[in-house]
């Protein structure tokens, strides 16, 4: 049997399947590209013996025919005829959970990575700061970085910053990880403020309230300020004038309080208030 391929513009069959398959498949040699064959059908023209009844003529003793007799005898041609045939070829296509684009078999994820990007099958790589199977869940106090999976060292009730794990110290505290209290002299935000203590007084870290020594004393609770304002200059000071409306008051504050009140009217009262902490001596005892 001869098999012969049909022509489609002048190209054969053959060789036209040979060059879809070559430049329409992915590289077997990219990443994420599997393989398997496939079978495909063709039309082609196959050659095939065909019976025909086939006359001869023998010997014999007919007289009337001159001796010759016509016998019949089944014999085979060559003949020809359309069918199709199943062929086979090696297809490239992405491996399972990857799909193609542009040329590449890329991961694909069911849930869209929010903050992230698909590095594989229904797997995200979050960004710093972020976390959960599709990287849509921030950070939580505790913890920073990529699927949030550092564990924040900051000490002192720091903020811990969700991306870098830097921390953020509270008023009071300085060093890395916020595990140092500001050096003596200094307090308040990142420790740039300087305290106002006299006579060896210690300073707050957090507040930059003094503590005095035996013998001095110079912080007044807010009652006795507004009782002093109120008689001593007939003056009634709102809450509004001090940035604090409890606990202990520093003389430097009464300064402040004095400076709003009067609006800068009676410089000997600015005078008289401008005592820092801790700077007055307090009476001995009888």
């Amino acid at each position: 049997m001869v098999l012969h391929l049909n022509s489609f513009f002048g190209i054969p069959v053959i060789l036209l399947y040979h060059w879809m398959g070559t430049t329409l498949s992915l590289n077997l040699e990219d990443p994420n590209v599997c393989s398997h064959w496939e079978s495909y059908s063709v039309t082609v023209q196959e050659s095939y013996p065909h019976p025909f009844d086939q006359i001869y003529y023998t010997s014999c003793t007919d007289i009337l025919n001159w001796f010759k007799c016509t016998r019949h005898r089944i014999s085979y041609r060559t003949a020809y005829r359309h069918g199709e045939k199943t062929m086979y070829r090696r297809k490239s296509q992405c491996c399972p959970g990857f799909y193609e684009s542009r040329e590449m078999c890329v991961p694909h994820c069911a849930d869209k990575c929010v903050h992230g990007r698909c590095i594989a099958p229904n797997t995200c790589q979050c960004e710093p700061g972020w976390g959960g199977p599709n990287c849509s869940s921030a950070c939580d106090s505790d913890h920073w970085g990529p699927h949030c999976s550092s564990r924040c060292q900051c000490k002192n009730g720091a903020l811990c910053n969700p991306i870098t794990g830097a921390c953020h110290c509270a008023s009071g505290f300085k060093g890395w990880r916020c595990e140092e209290r500001c050096d003596q002299g200094t307090y308040g935000n990142d420790c740039h403020q300087r305290c106002q203590c006299q006579n060896g007084a210690t300073c707050d870290h957090v507040t930059g309230e003094c503590r005095c020594p035996p013998g001095y004393t110079g912080a007044l609770a807010w009652s006795v300020v507004s009782l002093v304002l109120r008689v001593v200059m007939g003056k009634t000071v709102p809450r509004s004038a001090s940035a604090t409306t409890e606990g202990p008051v520093t003389w430097l504050q009464v300064n402040a309080i004095a400076a709003r009140v009067t609006q800068g009217n009676d410089a000997r009262m600015s005078v008289q208030w401008g005592l820092t902490e801790c700077s007055v001596l307090r009476p001995a005892s009888v």
